[in-house]
Order: C-alpha cells, then sequence, then structure tokens
C-alpha cells in the first residue's frame, strides 16, 4: 500500500520516523528530496514535509510534528525560498537587502518594522519576479529608521493573497538624538517656562545651578516627541545669573538665565 502524507513541524526540531526500518522512503523538505531506508526527516518549524510510504500502514508520527491530509507529490511547493536577509546602517539610514532561490506565483514584499509600542508596521513594498528558478536580489532603504535598533521582518505576499514571513533582523542606527532648549520670558521675574524640542519620546533631568556651581533646583522630567514645556517657580531665588541643564542620554543642553 502507497500514500503520501503532508507532515508540518511545529516544533523547533520535527522528527519523522516508521516502525519498519528497511521501508523505502522519499522525503521532501525545503526543497530538497532525501530517499532513505531509516524513515528520518529533521525540520524547522512551520516547513512542510512529503512523505511518500511504501508501508503506510506501519507508519506513526513522533515529536515535533502534525499529520495533514494525504496529498500527491507534486502538489507542494514552496512559493518563495528566502536565503537570506539582512541589512545595515549607514548615514544616519538603514539599507535591507534578501535574496531568494526561488520563487512561485510572487506578487512581492511588504517590507515591515515595529514602532515603539511594538507592533509591526509596513514602510515599504518591493514587486516580486512572479516565477523564477534565478537567484534575485532585493533591496529597500529606510531612510527615517528609529534611534536605536530597529527591528524589521518581510511579509512576502502570493498573487491570491496568502502570505508568509521571514525572520525577524535588527539593525542599529546611532543617529544622534536632536534636541533644542529655550527659555521664557527672558529676564525671569516669578516663574519661567522652559521649552524642549526632541525627535522622540525620552526621560531627562533639569537642573539648575548658580555662578558658583550649587544646585538651585533638580527634576526628572518626561519629555515628549515634538515640544514640551516645563514650568519651573523660580520666584524665590535671589537676582542673579544662573545656569538651566537638560539632560537627555548623551545629549546635554545648557541655557543661560537671567532672575530680576
Amino acid at each position: 500500500m502507497k500514500k503520501i502524507v503532508l507532515l508540518t513541524a511545529i516544533a523547533a526540531l520535527g522528527i519523522c520516523s516508521f516502525a519498519q526500518i528497511g521501508d523505502y522512503h522519499v522525503f521532501a523538505a525545503g526543497g530538497t528530496t532525501y530517499v532513505t531506508d531509516k524513515g528520518i526527516l529533521t525540520s524547522t518549524i512551520g516547513e512542510m514535509a512529503i512523505v511518500d510510504v511504501y508501508h503506510a500502514g506501519n507508519q506513526y508520527l513522533t515529536q515535533g510534528f502534525q499529520q495533514g491530509d494525504y496529498i500527491k507529490l507534486s502538489a507542494v511547493s514552496l512559493p518563495v525560498q528566502l536565503i537570506n536577509f539582512d541589512g545595515y546602517n549607514k548615514d544616519g539610514m538603514n539599507h535591507l537587502m534578501w535574496e531568494t532561490a526561488s520563487e512561485i506565483n510572487n506578487a512581492g514584499f511588504d517590507v515591515e518594522r515595529m514602532d515603539a509600542s511594538g507592533e509591526f508596521k509596513k514602510i515599504g513594498y518591493v514587486k516580486g519576479h512572479g516565477n523564477t528558478n534565478t537567484l534575485i536580489d532585493y533591496t529597500l532603504d529606510d531612510d527615517k529608521p528609529l534611534v536605536g535598533d530597529n527591528y524589521y521582518r518581510l511579509k512576502q505576499i502570493d498573487y491570491d493573497g496568502h502570505y508568509t514571513y521571514s525572520q525577524v533582523i535588527s539593525i542599529y542606527n546611532g543617529a544622534a538624538i536632536t534636541t533644542t532648549v529655550s527659555v521664557y520670558p527672558v529676564p525671569v521675574t516669578d516663574a519661567v517656562n522652559v521649552v524642549i524640542r526632541n525627535a522622540q519620546d525620552a526621560t531627562g533631568k533639569l537642573s539648575i545651578t548658580n555662578v558658583v556651581g550649587a544646585v538651585m533646583y533638580h527634576s526628572d522630567i518626561d519629555i515628549y516627541q515634538g515640544t514640551t514645556v516645563q514650568t519651573v517657580d523660580m520666584a524665590g531665588f535671589a537676582a542673579g545669573q544662573y545656569f538651566m541643564k537638560v539632560t537627555t542620554g548623551a545629549s546635554t543642553r545648557t541655557i543661560h538665565v537671567v532672575k530680576q
């Protein structure tokens, strides 16, 4: 009795084995065909394996695999064989690149980046090559990456709308955070408003020292993307000159303030 069985890996390492060693089996997984009398196949999560078994009545499944419907061997193919997905940072931009070994009905790729809330959002699209058995290189530039680690994945989309995700990669963008600080009114009589403009949300510190370096005021502050206004009461400060310092990460801005 001969049956063809579709197996899908559901664990990090899937092992498909058969009761009677010596039976003849054909395995197809990840685009490679294995012919063996040992009946053992390893696979990764989500990979489909086709098993052509001559003694299917003796078949059993072990760890890592679940059994699917009986199908014809020629009916299963991987739409896109992605063999590389990588990237690098240069001049404040993240350059993404990937390569496919073969494609079947490949409409294209959505490129997604994880935002501050942990959700992946589409930042670009690259058209696929439909059907091909040649190596194809793809690239996309993220010209507005986040500061720090950026996490990316590919969403490969077929012509019929089915899609699969790639592994996630990270690229570090070390561009400096642009912070500007200004105050009003000038000179200060009672309260002073500190205007902080920053490229992204951050936490920081605000301090005021006198001319001899004594700390007259200190506070931890929340800084938001765009403009943040922090009000400090200086009514009790003696008339004179002060230095107001705003620190966000490795960035420090100091403003000279005159109190009347």
